[in-house]
């Protein structure tokens, strides 16, 4: 009895392992995903995503970035270069060549500066004098209307010449101009200019006497 009662007890065991053995393996390899992973493997790939579409963002501004910087620096119009001067001559007892080329850049449609070189030569026959002017200037033209001009122009020369068979010496002049005048347009981008002048300093040696003058130019864009 005892016997059978052990048999029985043992066969019903072994019945219940195929179960067991299967729960276990069931809770072991099967894990069901929960709603808080989900959530968190949404939120990984949507910062994932904004993160890559940030960074194609950051390259597309990269690639903008160099034709921006060659648009800076192609700001200066060479459109806007001004160049004109003054010549003349005269002949006679009292003889003079003036060559006076200037370069400028007009910065706004009323406002031009720029600077030039210039020679100067005057022979007085009576006086049994010549002297030669080299010098350089910068001026700026403001154009208050259209075809009306004022401008500032500071120069600096340096004088040598003759006077009664005996050299001078060599000096430096300086010369602070101020004018007025008109351009009247010849075409579509030249014009005349006419200009009076006075020299403020008046220096002993400046080649423009005491008084009020007048000068004939032309100016043109390139």
């Amino acid at each position: 009895m005892k016997t059978t009662s052990l048999q029985l007890f043992i066969l019903t065991a072994l019945s219940f392992l195929p179960v067991l053995v299967q729960a276990q393996s069931f809770r072991f390899d099967t894990i069901p995903a929960t709603k808080s992973n989900s959530e968190r493997s949404y939120q990984f790939e949507r910062t994932e995503n904004r993160q890559n579409n940030q960074t194609t963002s950051q390259n597309r501004s990269l690639q903008v970035e160099p034709a921006t910087e060659t648009e800076k620096k192609q700001s200066f119009d060479p459109n806007r270069l001004v160049f004109g001067g003054s010549f003349g001559l005269s002949f006679g007892d009292y003889t003079t060549v003036n060559i006076s080329p200037q370069l400028g850049y007009a910065i706004t449609d009323k406002f031009v500066a720029g600077g030039g070189v210039s020679y100067n030569y005057y022979r007085y026959s009576h006086h049994d004098l010549s002297l030669h002017y080299w010098g350089m200037n910068v001026y700026a033209r403001y154009h208050p209307l259209r075809y009306i001009s004022l401008q500032l122009q500071p120069e600096i020369y340096g004088i040598s010449g003759k006077r009664r068979g005996s050299s001078i010496d060599t000096r430096a002049v300086p010369v602070v101009l101020v004018g007025v005048g008109g351009i009247l347009p010849v075409g579509y981008r030249s014009g005349l200019s006419i200009m009076l002048y006075y020299d403020l300093v008046q220096d002993d040696w400046s080649p423009y006497e005491d008084q009020l003058f007048f000068t004939f130019g032309y100016t043109f864009r390139f």
